[in-house]
């Protein structure tokens, strides 16, 4: 079920301001042939977030096995994982991974979905890209029978958390992340359904 669902492209539609305009958000679930757009949105998204804190020769080469078109192809091929670009308008502001059991990165409940990465542009951050795609990633996971949604973010990402718990989500533990040598914790937090 959980393949047949998501092989479809899904299509959302909400509206971003934009200056005086109003841009669509729209998600569009990524295939084999969009894997270069995805790694190239992954790097610059994760560069964005995470390059002002940590050594910039680490953050290289874990962008270089993390974001690998090779990486990205192995991560798409799992049947327990999926990939959605978040546009806006019509460019790619973003991207979202989900995963089911036993796809997901901790926890593993099968009464649970994880939102493992959930990425937007810094120029895209606050027009509403990110709560649109956590909401489809609840309806998603409704749409399986799950009771909860769930993912990690770094503690040090005090903009990151205010946003999920603004979205309903709670801290519910902790695990470690790592940046080359760079041990850091992220919250694990979770939202009910």
């Amino acid at each position: 079920m959980f393949t047949a669902i998501l092989r479809r492209q899904v299509r959302s539609h909400k509206l971003s301001r934009n200056g005086g305009a109003y841009l669509r958000i729209t998600m569009k679930r990524c295939t084999q042939a969009d894997i270069s757009l995805l790694c190239e949105l992954s790097r610059a998204t994760f560069t964005d977030a995470f390059a002002a804190e940590n050594d910039p020769d680490e953050l290289t080469e874990f962008l270089a096995g993390r974001y690998s078109e090779d990486k990205l192809m192995s991560e798409m091929a799992d049947d327990g994982s999926s990939f959605y670009f978040l546009y806006c308008g019509d460019f790619p502001a973003g991207y979202i991974k989900i995963n089911l059991v036993p796809s997901q990165s901790d926890i593993n409940d099968p009464d649970s979905l994880e939102i493992e990465r959930i990425y937007v542009l810094r120029n895209f951050q606050g027009r509403g890209i990110g709560g649109h795609a956590i909401a489809a990633a609840a309806d998603m996971a409704r749409t399986f029978g799950k009771k909860y949604i769930w993912l990690g973010v770094w503690e040090n990402n005090e903009r990151a958390i205010s946003f999920y718990k603004k979205q309903g989500f709670y801290r519910i533990g902790a695990h470690s992340f790592f940046i080359g040598r760079n041990e850091q914790t992220d919250y694990i937090m979770r939202r009910d359904l």
